[in-house]
């Protein structure tokens, strides 16, 4: 898994969480959905908008066990 999945996937989970789609939450913090999916990565500032549309910190979005491990490109 990449970096970029992981944190796809840590968000995807927090949205089913809240009860609420990704798109929701992208719209919710004025990014898009496509994002996500940057050719280049995941911008640290989509990842900074996201977590404070969740009403989380940046340390309690890392802290899960999807960024425990080592990534591969």
């Amino acid at each position: 898994m990449t970096l970029d999945n992981a944190i796809k996937k840590r968000f995807e989970v927090l949205c089913s969480e809240k009860n609420i789609t990704l798109e929701q939450l992208c719209r919710d913090a004025g990014v898009s959905v496509s994002d996500l999916e940057r050719p280049g990565g995941i911008l640290f500032s989509t990842v900074e908008d996201l977590c404070f549309a969740l009403h989380i910190s940046l340390s309690d979005f890392f802290c899960n066990e999807l960024f425990s491990r080592s990534f591969h490109e």
